[in-house]
């Protein structure tokens, strides 16, 4: 084909893509807008939708890079609860606004754009945009926390349905398989967004007394469980066997199935990697090596090991504050950058959270960054001392299994720091942790000896979870 039917084609596309927006797209938005001000929730509501799907709806809403869909609505929504809050339609938890896990994330929000407009000598809207997508959902959710945290739960499941029948389905027609090309890097996003998911189905499965929807959840749970096998991931199969092992120590599992459930495991891992998908998910060298070559290394870490090293030599030269906020994938402009930061790796993703996070902001945007993960352990340990509802709870478990997927995602990938939805895991546990109230049931409860912290079961809890 010549260039000008090349060009042809690719107009013709784009209009196709243009007119299928305006056909469905825009009149939906046009709904969520006017339900946005009837009720700013509902605005939250497609924002999570939205943000769970990675933007795949607003990306075709882009008008300028600063003026997403997306972006709009966060304004239009907190200008709608504003309206709201002035006519005393609606209320708002202040004090949420002002917690613990709040204060945290304003302070490492705070820094990031500090490093961006100091040390980079540019904006970057996406930090306003996630710290006005926080603060939105600590407003609208503190106020009729459960049945809206209820409607967030349901729109996530939702989402993640919808996810794994859209990859699914394109993935048999692309290459015929369910299972995932390992050179296309796209295949991660989904199947981490699938994999935080499923606490949420946990949580549901364990809460909801209908019967009907508790078997629907078990059938969507494996299909989840599958599905993030089948990316052929080696960080999501292994964060899935840690979030295995944490609802077990949780009590999840009774104790014989466990001693039971670990050995057969153990046996089935072994056996998976002797066949062609343990071939294809570990990408070890055919011959056996005790010491792997610059190129070899370079293939089993899918090019990371080559990355690391660069990052690495960017925290050394700048320990404590950093190089700049999004200095690894765009340091033009930059003067603190050194050298090994090649052209041709300007805008390479560094597959690693913590070492991104390291290498961009220091020792002291780490620490401010670990304290996240830190904070939300203390809300959930807030709500098992003071827990009234055992939707509070399991919800509660939902978002720290979640937060222990982001720590272990961004070991080795890009999950967590700056990640849209992770905020939405610290606005929930927030929010969970303040609606907390001392329980009767807890209260005149005095565990056995025996009972650890981790081993330790609420008959209020267990009373629901059957």
């Amino acid at each position: 084909m010549s260039i000008s039917g090349h060009l042809r084609a690719n107009e013709t596309a784009k209009q196709l893509i243009v007119n299928l927006y305006l056909l469905f797209i825009a009149p939906i938005l046009g709904a969520v807008f006017i339900g946005t001000l009837v009720n700013p929730a509902v605005g939250l509501y497609y924002l999570v939708l939205d943000s769970w799907v990675a933007g795949k709806i607003t990306d075709l809403g882009e008008i300028l890079p600063l003026f997403s869909v997306n972006k709009i609505l966060v304004v239009f929504s907190t200008v709608a609860l504003m309206l709201h809050m002035a006519l005393g339609a609606c209320n708002v938890n202040l004090r949420l606004l002002f917690s613990r896990t709040a204060l945290c994330v304003y302070a490492f929000l705070a820094y990031l754009l500090w490093s961006s407009l100091y040390l980079m000598g540019r904006n970057e809207p996406n930090l306003l945009n996630n710290l006005a997508f926080f603060v939105l959902i600590l407003a609208i959710m503190g106020y009729k926390t459960l049945s809206r945290l209820k409607w967030v739960v349901a729109i996530i499941i939702a989402a993640s349905f919808g996810m794994m029948l859209s990859t699914a389905g394109l993935r048999l027609l692309d290459v015929g398989s369910l299972l995932a090309d390992v050179s296309k890097g796209d295949r991660i996003q989904p199947g981490f967004h699938i994999l935080v998911a499923i606490p949420f189905l946990i949580a549901f499965m364990n809460t909801t007394p209908n019967s009907k929807l508790k078997r629907l959840t078990k059938v969507l749970l494996v299909a989840a469980i599958f599905f993030v096998f089948a990316q052929l991931s080696r960080t999501l199969v292994a964060s899935l066997l840690i979030l295995a092992c944490f609802y077990m120590i949780r009590g999840h599992v009774r104790a014989i199935w466990v001693m039971f459930l670990v050995p057969v495991i153990v046996s089935v891992l072994a056996v998976g990697m002797m066949t062609d998908y343990g071939q294809k998910l570990l990408r070890l060298p055919t011959e056996k090596k005790t010491q792997l070559n610059e190129q070899e290394m370079q293939a089993f870490t899918s090019g990371r090991s080559g990355l690391y090293w660069i990052a690495w030599k960017m925290f050394l030269k700048y320990p404590l504050a950093g190089n700049g906020y999004d200095s690894f994938r765009h340091p033009k402009g930059n003067t603190l950058v050194v050298a090994p930061v090649a052209e041709a790796l300007e805008r390479s993703a560094l597959h690693s959270a913590w070492l991104q996070v390291l290498s961009e902001t220091g020792i002291i945007g780490t620490i401010l960054y670990f304290g996240l993960y830190l904070s939300a352990y203390l809300d959930f340990r807030k709500v098992r001392r003071r827990t009234q509802e055992a939707s509070i709870y399991f919800y509660s478990e939902a978002v720290l299994a979640g937060m222990l997927l982001f720590f272990l995602g961004g070991i080795f990938d890009n999950f967590g720091f700056n990640y849209r939805i992770f905020f939405l895991f610290m606005a929930l546990s927030s929010v969970l942790a303040s609606v907390s109230v001392i329980s009767p049931a807890r209260a005149s409860y005095q565990p056995m000896a025996f009972e650890t912290e981790t081993n330790y079961h609420n008959p209020l809890l267990e009373g629901a979870s059957r």
